[in-house]
Formats: structure tokens, sequence, C-alpha cells
């Protein structure tokens, strides 16, 4: 039973759709999806999927949940069975209830208008925007998905293993306690901005996953890229450059929502596959050290890349404990994948039983374009560069 990877392109965010199937049984695990395109609708009715084993939302970003807003809303019959979402759930209640009064409404109703949304879509529908625009009030609203959601946060538990599929583990490796902790200190930040009042510590509220997501994801857009540094490269991609941009260091992701984000080694029969979503790199190294065999290097079937290649999400002290012949970049923009990180990856030894790492791009800029078209690099490295949306791993 071999297993296949896609990993559509959806412009600078992701879609990952892992796919199983054999004589008598067929799995699919969605994580993400930044833009239900075209790509994606024939990948569904290529394997004709009516139900997803998994749907895994890794964080609260835009470039990840927007296309899940249009797949749920235009697939209302689909079977989810289990939903991995960290939002109001995970926060600590009493048994005090907020409830909100017309004047609140009136302003969560205005908030909706800082959103980057195609609401003009969903004007002549009968769907009203709000809840055509918030994932959370799409999966409460159907009472098979709502149960589906899972009411535990999903954090790090380094003893344990969540079973998905038959043979089908997954290890949790980001987000820890506190990094969901910031992430809720950020929400009660914006709830007294944009409310104008406090939200009383382990309260429930009234509409609460809604508006967790709806002041985290404005939050996300309002601070998109205001820690990066973005200069596109001009020089010429030589081995010196290669050598330089690896010894590098670069500061770790700060981000909030993404050191929320979901990460995880997949486990399935014999292969792993580590997936990093837009994790930060500390968090990933101190949980990977945590576990009991895998003290050393570990070699993954595949890796997919955390944050779209940014090289403030990845660093050598994680990548002196995880390697792979095959590591899969996602999204990114002008500027990403970084020449850092990619040089990060290529210089270093190969692992036994690794002949050369190949790098692939579900689409290609200018920095993917030097790293492609330079043979004697390639050879230099022992990396070859593949433009695809598509691995299979048998």
């Amino acid at each position: 039973m071999g297993i296949t990877l896609h990993f559509e392109n959806v412009g600078i965010g992701d879609c990952i759709l892992i796919h199983i199937e054999d004589d008598i049984d067929k799995y699919n695990i969605l994580i993400d999806c930044g833009n239900y395109n075209d790509k994606v609708k024939q990948l569904f009715d290529k394997y004709k999927i009516s139900i997803l084993d998994s749907l895994i939302i890794t964080h609260i970003d835009n470039d990840h949940i927007l296309g899940l807003i249009d797949l749920l809303n235009e697939n209302r019959n689909i079977e989810l069975k289990q939903i991995w979402y960290n939002n109001f759930q995970h926060l600590p209640t009493n048994e005090d209830n907020i409830t909100l009064d017309e004047k609140d409404r009136l302003n969560i109703a205005s908030l909706y208008s800082e959103l980057p949304s195609k609401l003009k879509k969903y004007e002549e529908s009968k769907i009203s925007v709000e809840k055509a625009m918030m994932l959370s009030d799409i999966i409460v609203a159907k009472e098979e998905w709502k149960q589906a959601w899972n009411k535990s946060p999903i954090m790090t538990n380094s003893s344990t293993n969540i079973h998905v599929i038959r043979e089908g583990d997954i290890q949790i490796l980001s987000p820890r306690k506190e990094e969901l902790e910031a992430l809720d200190y950020i929400f009660h930040k914006e709830f007294f901005k944009k409310m104008y009042k406090t939200h009383p510590q382990n309260s429930d509220l009234e509409d609460k996953e809604k508006l967790y997501e709806l002041l985290l994801r404005i939050y996300d857009y309002n601070n998109l890229e205001d820690q990066e540094e973005y200069t596109i490269s001009t020089e010429l991609l030589t081995k010196a450059t290669i050598q330089q941009k690896s010894k590098e260091r670069t500061n770790i992701d700060k981000t909030e929502t993404n050191r929320s984000s979901i990460a995880f080694i997949f486990s399935f029969m014999e292969k792993k596959i580590l997936f990093l979503g837009d994790s930060a790199p500390d968090v990933v190294f101190e949980e990977l050290s945590k576990i009991e065999g895998y003290e050393s290097s570990i070699i993954f079937d595949a890796i997919k890349v955390s944050h779209h290649g940014s090289s403030q999400n990845i660093t050598s002290e994680l990548l002196s404990k995880i390697d792979s012949g095959f590591f899969i970049f996602t999204g990114g923009t002008a500027n990403r994948p970084e020449v850092k990180t990619i040089s990060k990856i290529i210089n270093r030894p190969l692992p036994n039983g690794v002949l050369k790492r190949t790098l692939i791009f579900n689409k290609e800029n200018e920095i993917i374009k030097k790293f492609r078209e330079n043979k004697s690099l390639q050879n230099e490295y022992k990396y070859d560069v593949i433009i695809d949306t598509q691995l299979i791993l048998s």
C-alpha cells in the first residue's frame, strides 16, 4: 500500500493531501487549503473523495484556511471523520458565560471588512458573509462536523502517538502548551482592542469559536511579513554563495500564529514523513530531542519544509536532527524559498542510504530556477530540482 502526497499549487499557501489506497482500503488526509482552485477540485474528483479521514488545520493563517472555507461551503455532504483545529475550545473555561449584546454584534459584523476575503462571491448567495467567511462557523453549523472537531488542544505530548487510520499514527511536534498560551494572550489583547472591553480569563463566550478565529485572522493579516527582511537576491548563485548562506544565522520566527502551527510525524507502515506546517525550528528541535529513539539524526522518507522555505523557520540545529532524500517546498513568493534555506539543506554530508537530495517545488520563481539550472552545483552538492505537485512513496 503506497502513499501519494499531493501538494497542489494554490498560490502562496499550502494544500496537502495524503492519499493511501489498495484493493481493500482507501484513506485521505487533508492538511490545510489556502485556495480551493481548479487543481484541488480536480484532485477531489480524481479520487472521488466523499470522506476525509482527517482534516488537519495547522494554524489560523489565511493562506492555510481560506480554501477550506470554500471547499466546505461547496461540499456540505463530505464526511469528516476527525478535525484538528486549535481554536477557542482549547482555552480553559469555568461556568461563567459572556453573552454578546446588539452593540457587540454590530461591532463584530464591521470587523469582517478587515479580512482578506472574496466577499463579493457570497453577496448574491443565500449564505451570509459572516457565516461564509468563518471556518469555525461552517464546521459548527453541521452537527456531524461539529462532533468530529477534536475538543482537546492539539499539542505536544512526547509519550503519545495519535492513531488516525489503520497502521497510521501521528506524533505531534508542535505546538507546545506555551505556544498556545502565547496565541491566547494575543486573542485577549485583540478582544480588548476590537471589542472595547476586557474578556475575563477562563470565562466562556457566546460565538466563541467565530470570534477567536476572526480576531486572530485579522491580527495575522495586519502583522503579515512584519518580521522578515524582504530583499530579492540578484546575485549569482555560486559555491561561495552556498557556503556563506549555509553558515549564516537567522532570527527564529517569533510570530504567534506560526509558532502555534501543528507540526507532526506521520507514520504509516514503514514510512515516516515529517510535516512542518509553518512551525518554529526551536520548538520542533526540542520535541524531537525528547522522543526516545530519536536522539540522533532521523532520516524521513520525505520532509515538508516549514513556512514555504523561510529562513526563519529552519536552522542548522534542526537540520542536525532531520534529513531525507525528498524535501517538499509548497507555496512561497518571489523571495521564498530563500537561498539561505536551500543552502542549509544541501550543504552537509548525505545520510547513509541517500544518494542525493531531491528538492521538490510546486511552483517556480527566480531563486528556484537558479538552483535548477546550475548543473555544476547539483553535482557538487548532490541534489536535483523537480517542479511537481506530487510524490509517490511506494
